[in-house]
């Protein structure tokens, strides 16, 4: 198994890895709104945390050797489920091509330090990276 830790995604909030690799599958921890130099967006619009998350998701599948391309399942967990027409909205801008990943919308209470959504993922290592 491979740990994998990139400077292009924020450091992550507790005792955990950014993602493991593990026979091809990339394994990503939960994202939340915050920027790879560490600035949190939890006064930002549920739309613009998710295409943070999904800019720290996009950035830590690369430093393992994938892509939004071969994301193969994301599960987002929302404070708001009404928030869906937007979310539906900056996940298409984000994954902007035919096949596109397995979902799963998940409403929850609350979110660490105050976060509107959160998203982790499940990747495969693109084959000429291995």
């Amino acid at each position: 198994m491979k740990h994998i830790s990139t400077n292009t995604a924020p450091t992550p909030l507790g005792p955990y890895s950014q993602a493991t690799v593990h026979n091809g599958i990339v394994q990503i921890a939960m994202q939340v709104a915050v920027t790879p130099e560490g600035e949190h967006y939890t006064d930002h619009s549920l739309p613009e945390q998710l295409r943070q998350v999904l800019q720290n998701i996009k950035a830590i599948l690369e430093a393992a050797g994938s892509d939004l391309e071969n994301c193969m399942q994301v599960t987002l967990y929302t404070t708001d489920l009404s928030q869906g027409p937007d979310v539906n909205k900056v996940y298409k801008e984000c994954f902007d091509f035919d096949l596109k990943p397995a979902r799963t919308v998940i409403e929850v209470k609350g979110l660490p330090l105050g976060f509107k959504i959160a998203a982790d993922a499940v990747g495969a290592v693109k084959a000429n990276s291995v």
